[in-house]
């Protein structure tokens, strides 16, 4: 870029006296007495003083910054060299990580050059040195080395106004722009903040030399500074900086003229809040009054540019305070402290409201963003995993890339309740408009009352999220206006009965918050009848009469079945075609289910379907991945299969531990699953449905082929599935190979259709006694299973004969149940408790 004039260090570099300066300063180093502090450390033996800094400098970030004053930004930007540590250290500085935390990293003198001429290439109008005092010697001498590299811009010293005179006096005809703060008028204040108390007088004079060495602050025809002084003011609250005093000096003793940043940023980091009188930020009071000791007997002061840190004033004479641009045109505006009412530029904080994924229900968090002047930066707190921490980049390139402006400002978000971990993108969206928001480009009046989900593209796009449905439901619980979310979500979503505002992009959501809302979302999503699926149909089976009708009585009731064979006998085909014979869920179940699917991330762009899930799991499934789990617990195959069926094929090659896991669900109906984040419960009434071998061979009963199995592969074999889950299972069902004979009849077999009007009849009756027969409560299992005395003489042998437990017991009576409702009897008769008492023993028998 074309330089509007020659930096002054060139003529000291040719002269050779740059050299001589850097040698000379950086001898300081063996007994340091770079700044005020006067430690007399020998840092070249990498001893270390106040500033904890050795002898190289330590740099904790670099790029073109555009928050600073508008002089020094001008349109490429001010190359900013943060250095990390302070000769300082005050109680509340807004910079803590660097300078008390010391974050950054150690850099030789080539690294620092390659990092100023990195700046120089990207277009930078200056060389920004911020927080340089105690490192003047490691600058000086890579000053050289930079020149020598084709460094041609001019120096900023970006200083606290903490600097020894002497060491000042080395920079002169080397800087050519100072930007000094003057933190403290009162030495008392200064040695409570900063430890400091000569730093009044330290600043005094630092200012004065300062501005001998380079005069009034100078810009070009482009209004970018090329040398001069600017003095920075952080208004505190209760004056406790002492405003008036400082803007009296700076008018009568450096120079009437001598330009400031009356800056408004304050607000109180790191130790602040230990003081009563800056634990807050600042009013719009205080502020103004600031300005307002800007008038002084004798003198006023014109505005000359308004930037995001303040107001930057140049001291003068001329009778009138007016605002100018950089372009130097000065609208004839008087000032008076409510002229000065939107100086702030932007709100501060902005509040929005979101939730996530919590089990299969939602956590309300409230999403809170906090945009300020100062070191940029993005952060975000309140447990964030690592998808959430990598929001900030999404976030800032949608903004970006929609057209709207992301100004360099340090912007905190808070993810509340802070003790809970949040996960996932579904807080890109809400992020993103609070921010916008503390932004001032949407009110923050349109967006209360609203809840906001979604994940953002680079693009600016809303992408679809997990739990879109349980958001909703929260959100029409705790009485929100609506909910805003990604077009895909939108029809689930408006199942909870609330209005939803559907978007595609950040740009739409946008221009509705300016405006107004359009109409909300109102159309269902479609939904699959269970007669327009193609399930599997029992009619396709030949043979297995008996396995069909336990599979009728396992459907009718609710109840567990294990299917025990040899391979290729019809197991799995049997227990395939178990959706086939099942009523479709009702609106409450369906409800459950499409939540329970949005959870998990499971639920497809097609129609939703009203069939009852089916799900089946291989052998070499996790824990985790059956019962559930996660940092943040996630929905397992259990609970993706509530209201429906889970098919565990080839059952005794399941995980032992993943299998007496399901010994609580198939009592409860539901998982407990206990994390260090928290407790998380997850509905889990399904119907199981077992299928094995007797044998590791698998012909152990065959009517033709004999066993291979030795008794110690067969003991084994049968200790992987636990006595107290097969107590658990209603039905057990032996299902012998087809013979040849029936392979070729074509005796017809009944259909799934007609199954399932037998099934849903049965099933009504029980729904007016107020549960499945599978889930009758044990106090009420004597008035419902009523049986007659023949029936009780039956099953007291059957308990005597096969030694039936407590709970097989109380399963025949609700087995017994069953069959009676599907042969529409109001009690249990002696054949039907038969019937049921047929289903315990097979096992029993086999594996005698």
């Amino acid at each position: 870029m074309k330089i509007m004039s020659e930096p002054s260090y060139l003529a000291l570099y040719r002269s050779g006296e740059l050299q001589k300066r850097a040698a000379r300063v950086t001898a300081m180093l063996e007994c340091c007495r770079v700044c005020p502090r006067d430690c007399r450390v020998d840092r070249t033996r990498g001893k270390r003083g106040y500033c904890r800094t050795g002898r190289y400098a330590s740099v904790a970030s670099i790029g073109p910054h555009f928050g600073e004053e508008a002089p020094l930004v001008g349109f490429g930007g001010s190359g900013t060299i943060f250095f990390s540590s302070c000769n300082l250290l005050c109680t509340f500085c807004q910079n803590y990580e660097i300078s008390h935390f010391n974050e950054g990293a150690e850099v030789q003198p080539h690294e620092l050059v390659d990092m100023m001429l990195r700046l120089e290439r990207a277009g930078c109008h200056n060389i920004n040195l911020v927080t340089p005092s105690h490192v003047v010697p490691q600058i000086l001498e890579a000053l050289p080395l930079a020149v020598e590299g084709g460094l041609r811009l001019p120096l900023v010293y970006n200083t606290g106004g903490y600097d020894c005179v002497e060491t000042l006096k080395l920079l002169r005809g080397v800087v050519d722009i100072y930007m000094p703060d003057f933190k403290f008028w009162d030495p008392g204040a200064a040695k409570v903040f900063c430890n400091a108390p000569d730093y009044p007088d330290r600043a005094r004079a630092a200012i004065r030399e300062m501005h001998s060495q380079v005069g009034d602050l100078v810009t070009d025809s482009r209004g970018v500074a090329v040398k001069g002084i600017l003095v920075r003011h952080l208004v505190m609250p209760e004056d406790t900086c002492g405003t008036a005093e400082i803007m009296s000096f700076l008018a009568s003793e450096i120079s009437p003229d001598t330009s400031v940043n009356i800056m408004d940023q304050y607000y109180p980091c790191y130790r602040a809040c230990e003081d009563r009188r800056i634990s807050r930020r600042i009013t719009r009071g205080e502020y103004a009054r600031a300005l307002s000791r800007l008038r002084m007997p004798g003198s006023r002061r014109s505005v000359r540019h308004k930037c995001g840190t303040g107001v930057f004033v140049r001291t003068s004479a001329s009778g009138v305070l007016g605002r100018k641009n950089l372009t130097g045109r000065t609208p004839s505006l008087s000032w008076t402290p409510t002229a000065e009412k939107g100086m702030l530029g932007y709100t501060m904080i902005a509040i929005v409201h979101s939730a996530c994924p919590w089990g299969t229900d939602a956590l309300g968090v409230v999403v809170e963003v906090d945009v300020h002047a100062g070191l940029p930066g993005f952060s975000i707190v309140g447990l964030p995993d690592n998808v959430v921490k990598e929001s900030r980049e999404r976030i800032r390139s949608a903004i970006i890339n929609s057209g709207l402006e992301f100004p360099p400002r340090r912007i905190t978000v808070n993810l509340a309740p802070a003790d809970r971990k949040k996960e996932g993108g579904v807080f890109d969206l809400p992020i993103c408009i609070a921010v916008l928001c503390a932004l001032g480009i949407v009110p923050q009046e349109r967006i209360s009352g609203l809840m906001f989900i979604g994940e953002l593209g680079l693009d600016g796009g809303v992408r679809p999220v997990r739990g879109a449905i349980s958001a909703a439901f929260l959100a029409g619980k705790q009485e929100f206006r609506g909910v805003v979310c990604p077009e895909t979500n939108a029809g689930e979503a408006a199942l909870s009965g609330v209005k939803v505002w559907p978007v595609r992009d950040i740009k739409e959501i946008v221009q509705y918050l300016r405006t107004s809302l359009p109409d909300p979302y109102t159309a269902l999503p479609p939904l699959k009848e269970p007669g327009e699926e193609a399930l599997p149909d029992l009619a396709d089976i030949t043979g297995q009469d008996l396995s069909k009708r336990a599979l009728e009585i396992a459907a009718a009731g609710g109840h567990n079945i294990l299917f025990l064979g040899p391979p290729g006998a019809g197991k799995s085909m049997l227990a395939k075609r178990m959706p086939s014979i099942l009523p479709p869920l009702s609106r409450e179940e369906f409800l459950e289910c499409t939540r329970i699917y949005s959870a998990a991330g499971r639920l497809g762009k097609g129609p939703l379907s009203t069939s009852r899930p089916f799900r089946s799991p291989h052998h070499t499934i996790s824990d985790a991945g059956l019962i559930g789990g996660g940092s943040i617990p996630a929905p397992g195959e259990i609970t993706l299969s509530h209201n429906g069926v889970l098919f565990l094929d080839e059952l005794p090659e399941f995980r032992r531990s993943a299998l007496e896991s399901l010994r609580q669900p198939l009592e409860e109906g539901s998982v407990t699953i206990s994390r260090a984040n928290g407790v998380l419960s997850f509905p889990a009434r399904f119907q199981l449905i077992g299928a094995m071998n007797p044998c590791p061979c698998g012909f152990l009963g065959h009517p033709s082929r004999e066993c291979r199995c030795t008794p110690t592969q067969l003991s084994r074999y049968r200790t992987r599935v636990s006595g107290p889950l097969l107590d658990r299972i209603d039905l057990h069902v032996w299902v012998d190979p087809v013979d040849a004979s029936q392979v070729l009849s074509r005796k017809s077999a009944s259909a799934s259709s007609s199954i399932r009007l037998r099934v849903e009849k049965a099933r009504a009756v029980q729904e007016e006694r107020g549960c499945l027969n599978a889930h009758i409560p044990e106090q009420k299992i004597e008035k419902i299973c009523r049986i007659d005395a023949q029936a009780g003489k039956l099953l007291v042998q059957a308990m005597k004969t096969w030694s039936l437990s407590m709970r097989g017991f109380k399963r025949v009576m609700k087995v017994a149940r069953s069959i009676a409702d599907l042969d529409g009897s109001p009690d249990v008769r002696s054949d039907h408790l038969a019937e049921a008492l047929q289903y315990r023993p097979e096992l029993a028998k086999t594996l005698s």
